[in-house]
């Protein structure tokens, strides 16, 4: 991981309120955190990584939490998958708009998980979790408003880079450091384990599930 690194020309969408949204903007990185946000800032030394024609965001947090369903709760305590859909995605669902979305994807994500101290803003003292998103790619161009390309039209693909802590883990749309085959391997032989060990027959009084013994009685 570089000590700094600097990610200029994207288009910043930092979520935080003092800072907001920047173009052509600057956002430097020291040693896993962001040091500054900004126009004109010197990258001296640091390693540098072109976000022209991308959107800068924080990095998403705990993206599958409904949060935006809190205020619904209750409505719908018993209902069909249809009624669901009709009542609460294209019904409430429909008054949120694209940024009320995205917060809900970092900065409440951070906030319910405890951590929006140190991420869910692209701000100094931050955590430099970051993503770039392409805008220039044939789902996201033109764009017109950045929030909401990210929210009602990118797609996982157009993810180009991802920083975890400072430490780049994804760019030019390809994982650094994990060897993808391998890793689809290992998962194959870990599944494969996995359903033997269940359909294995096992002595009278022993659970399916390895490690765990029936109670007397349960066959």
């Amino acid at each position: 991981m570089p000590a700094r690194l600097l990610i200029r020309n994207g288009f910043v969408a930092s979520l935080d309120r003092r800072l907001g949204r920047l173009s052509d903007c600057v956002l430097l990185v020291e040693d896993g955190l962001i040091a500054a946000v900004g126009r004109g800032l010197d990258a001296g030394d640091a390693e540098v990584i072109d976000a022209s024609g991308t959107i800068v965001l924080p990095g998403f947090v705990d993206t599958r939490r409904h949060l935006w369903q809190t205020n619904v709760r209750g409505v719908l305590p018993s209902c069909t998958l249809d009624q669901y859909m009709a009542s609460v995605m294209f019904g409430f669902g429909s008054v949120y708009r694209p940024k009320d979305v995205l917060r809900f994807a970092t900065t409440a994500g951070a906030a319910a998980c405890g951590l929006d101290d140190k991420i869910g803003t692209l701000a100094p003292r931050k955590q430099a979790d970051v993503i770039l998103v392409r805008a220039d790619a044939v789902n996201t161009f033109p764009v017109v408003d950045p929030i909401g390309t990210v929210v009602a039209s990118a797609d996982t693909w157009n993810v180009d880079t991802v920083l975890v802590r400072g430490e780049v883990r994804k760019h030019g749309g390809r994982l650094i450091g994990v060897d993808r085959r391998t890793a689809l391997r290992d998962q194959v032989q870990r599944s494969a384990t996995t359903s033997y060990t269940l359909r294995t027959p096992r002595p009278h009084g022993w659970a399916r599930h390895p490690g765990r013994r029936q109670r007397p009685g349960n066959g």
